[in-house]
């Protein structure tokens, strides 16, 4: 379980703004059906945060349902905090950075 707060950063919101954008191009309503996966999955971290595996450092990646997608996110001291949501065939170098 989590302690204290969850914080999803902008750089991750606009991440999953951007995908949304895309399935929704896609196919009316998928876009919607992203954001909710994303939202389960967030809830699922949030409630048990040591749960997913540590795919660098110290940084966590949950696999989302039905999408090619991974929420990675770090476990601090007051919370967990999401820095980012990317496709699973996206260069995931870019983690190092955020």
């Amino acid at each position: 379980m989590s302690s204290g707060t969850l914080v999803i950063r902008s750089r991750a919101r606009q991440d999953i703004l951007r995908a949304a954008k895309w399935y929704e191009q896609c196919q009316g309503g998928l876009g919607t059906a992203f954001i909710k996966q994303v939202g389960a999955t967030i809830q699922s971290i949030e409630d048990n945060s040591p749960l997913y595996p540590v795919a660098y450092r110290n940084l966590r990646r949950a696999l989302l349902r039905r999408f090619p997608y991974a929420v990675f996110y770090l476990v601090e001291k007051s919370g967990v905090s999401v820095v980012a949501v990317f496709g699973c065939k996206q260069d995931q170098t870019h983690l190092k950075i955020r």
